[in-house]
């Protein structure tokens, strides 16, 4: 992706992890507006609007989109976009109750993952990091119907130990609030649920 993209959806990503969702899809329209842009960043101009779309609540719109982002970005030969679209439309199906189309999209996004080769060790590791998860959430008895505590437990530890050795601190701390509601709350041991 030539680098000025990568400076603007930077920016775009930074107002949409503040929560200023209406300035970061003013943006992301005018850039795609302004120039022509790379099938790259084309895609991931989308997955941040799925992200937005998301995290306003909008969860048929985020999953339609993310199906076409998806499509789309098969025309990047092994690209990490498409496990991200993948990983988008399971947390998506995660939230609308439907675990088995959530593992559905996992095991594609696993497959795509073998099949990648590790250039960037960082990017692959945290797209690794992310299935394990959504892997957790699949099985986390406050979200899931196939409520498994074990397994659900041994997935977000998982993706804490990797996130912690690239020090991806949101992930992090996404992880250890789901160990903790799970040793805390569902398993009585709040020791541990503090940890």
């Amino acid at each position: 992706m030539p680098q000025h993209e990568s400076i603007e959806l930077e920016r775009i990503k930074k107002l949409a992890d503040g929560g200023k969702f209406e300035e970061a899809l003013r943006l992301i329209n005018n850039f795609e507006e302004k120039r022509e842009i790379s099938l790259f960043g084309k895609i991931s101009c989308n997955l941040l609007r799925c992200d937005i779309l998301f995290q306003q609540g909008l969860f048929n719109n985020a999953i339609q989109l993310a199906e076409q982002t998806y499509k789309d970005s098969l025309g990047i030969e092994k690209s990490l976009l498409s496990i991200d679209s993948l990983n988008i439309m399971a947390n998506l199906s995660i939230y609308m109750g439907n675990t088995e189309k959530a593992n559905e999209f996992l095991k594609q996004g696993e497959e795509l993952l073998k099949g990648l080769t590790q250039e960037n060790l960082s990017d692959y590791k945290k797209r690794e990091a992310m299935l394990n998860f959504l892997k957790g959430s699949v099985f986390h008895p406050i979200i899931s119907q196939k409520s498994d505590v074990v397994l659900a437990l041994e997935y977000y530890e998982k993706s804490l130990a990797i996130n912690e050795k690239y020090n991806n601190k949101s992930e992090i701390a996404m992880c250890l609030i789901a160990i903790s509601m799970i040793t805390g709350n569902l398993k009585g041991e709040l020791d541990k649920g503090l940890h």
